[in-house]
C-alpha cells in the first residue's frame, strides 16, 4: 500500500491532487483529512465525489474541479 505521507513529502510545492475513484465514504473521509493536513489548495475529482468533499473542506479554502472524459464520434 502506498503511504500518503511520503507522496506529500517528495513535494516541495503542491499545486494539486488528483483524487481517485472512491467511492467508500470512509475512503474519501481519509483523503479529505490529508488534503487539511497538508495543506493542498486544489484538487481533481470525479463528479460523484464533489458533494462529499465539498461537505469536508468547504471552510478550508480548498478549490474542488471536477474532471469527466467524453468521447467524440468517428
Amino acid at each position: 500500500m502506498i503511504e500518503i505521507n511520503e507522496i506529500f513529502s517528495e513535494f516541495d510545492k503542491r499545486l494539486a491532487l488528483w483524487c481517485g475513484d472512491a467511492n467508500d465514504t470512509c475512503d474519501l473521509a481519509s483523503v479529505a483529512d490529508e488534503i487539511i493536513e497538508n495543506r493542498v489548495d486544489l484538487i481533481s475529482v470525479i463528479p460523484e465525489n464533489v458533494g462529499f468533499l465539498w461537505a469536508c473542506l468547504e471552510k478550508q479554502g480548498v478549490k474542488i474541479l471536477t474532471r469527466f472524459d467524453f468521447s467524440t464520434a468517428a
